[in-house]
């Protein structure tokens, strides 16, 4: 029992240096500057064509307001008010733009996709992608495919959750009442699972993706609960840039949440070469 215990600790530790090895060899704390910066400046116009096109189909139209209240719960820090009065005014002046405006929105909404799928290529050692009329097929995809998937998924935890509410609380105080808790959390997983199986361009098996979308989401919730913390009780940003301080704010944040998206894909690329290693 004892050795088993020890060689078991041994392969975990041998284990995690193999991912620590790996996310050091890809440049992931580089790459994730890189996409946090271009997060910071493609962002808007991304979510301006998301909503565009939940609005083009009138069953989501209601699910605008619902999707942005859900992503600033979910995804944005505990004190995340300040983020989203100002996505709501970026969003409120990028529905102004003329119809160059609204093409140079996609170019660079195309940019992050782009720069996104480039990041996971390496990670996942990806030699040769995918050629440019099919990746510009996949980013065009993403704009318009991605917005009914999620609006669907989003819609099925809302159903979830009234159904709880409408069935009474006292019906749901054991199992079935603590899962619901933990929807918007496996929407997570799963949404980063899906995020690892189909964006590199190569095979990656679905319990490879899970394992990275289980520590991506997981690792994502404490995140957001820490950070959430350290506004409230040290707010040394606020401090130093007082109005300003929502920018270099933001801009950590976008960092940090790469760093774990990236450390998720390191984890989901390597289960097969851990396991012809293990063997």
């Amino acid at each position: 029992m004892k050795h088993k215990v020890k060689r078991r600790t041994k392969l975990l530790g041998s284990y995690l240096s193999h991912i620590a090895r790996h996310y050091h060899d890809v440049r992931c704390r580089t790459v994730a500057a890189s996409l946090s910066y271009t997060s910071l400046l493609a962002l808007v116009p991304f979510m301006a064509i998301v909503f565009a096109v939940l609005a083009a189909v009138p069953a989501l139209e209601g699910f605008r307001i619902e999707l942005q209240e859900f992503v600033f719960a979910n995804l944005m820090p505990e004190s995340g008010d300040t983020f989203a009065a100002y996505f709501d005014g970026f969003l409120a002046n990028a529905g102004k733009m003329t119809n160059f405006g609204i093409i140079g929105l996609a170019v660079t909404a195309i940019m992050l996709i782009n720069t996104i799928f480039a990041a996971m290529n390496l990670i996942f050692h990806v030699e040769k992608p995918r050629p440019i009329v099919l990746r510009m097929v996949v980013y065009t995809g993403v704009l318009i495919v991605g917005p009914l998937v999620l609006a669907a998924s989003f819609s099925l935890a809302t159903y979830i959750l009234t159904l709880t509410k409408a069935m009474g609380v006292e019906a749901f105080t054991g199992f079935l009442g603590r899962l619901t808790r933990f929807v918007p959390a496996l929407i997570l997983i799963f949404g980063f699972a899906l995020f690892y199986k189909v964006v590199p361009n190569r095979k990656v098996a679905w319990r490879d993706a899970l394992g990275g979308g289980m520590v991506a989401g997981l690792t994502f919730a404490g995140l957001r609960w820490l950070f959430g913390i350290y506004l409230i009780y040290f707010p040394t940003y606020q401090t130093i840039y007082g109005a300003l301080s929502a920018v270099p704010v933001f801009l950590l944040w976008l960092f940090m949440s790469w760093s774990v998206v990236l450390a998720g894909a390191v984890v989901a690329a390597s289960g097969p070469s851990w396991r012809e290693r293990a063997h």
